[in-house]
């Protein structure tokens, strides 16, 4: 009975500590996002502005950023930001992200979706 429960904790230990290891952090997220990030042509951002844009969702998001898309709406021009829920079927995390006073971009309603809009540059 001992050895079966010392085993049992062993075992959760184990799993704790690969479940961590398997994390990465927000640096690390947000390099891969930089590196794989899809930006739609209509962004129109210099790189310094969409890198922005990719670290405030990296922080938030542990799932890969796919795209970045801007269209119109009653706010004026909005920035979308989606990230990978699954791979199948698919679904995404859809980001919007605008630029507040303070010069920094940051995430101002997240929901899921199932469709991108926007063409690729």
């Amino acid at each position: 009975m001992i050895v079966c429960y010392r085993m049992t904790r062993l075992l959760a230990l184990i799993a704790v500590v690969l479940c961590l290891c398997a994390c990465a952090t927000e640096g690390e997220r947000y390099q891969r996002n930089a590196r794989q990030v899809q930006v739609g042509k209509n962004v129109r951002l210099p790189q310094s502005e969409i890198d922005e844009i990719v670290r405030a969702v990296s922080r938030e998001s542990m799932f890969p950023i796919l795209y970045i898309s801007r269209w119109k709406s009653e706010r004026g021009d909005d920035i979308a930001v989606y990230t990978d829920l699954s791979h199948g079927p698919q679904r995404y995390m859809v980001y919007h992200v605008t630029k507040q006073a303070d010069g920094q971009w940051h995430i101002f309603r997240h929901a899921e979706g199932s469709v991108i809009f926007g063409d690729i540059r």
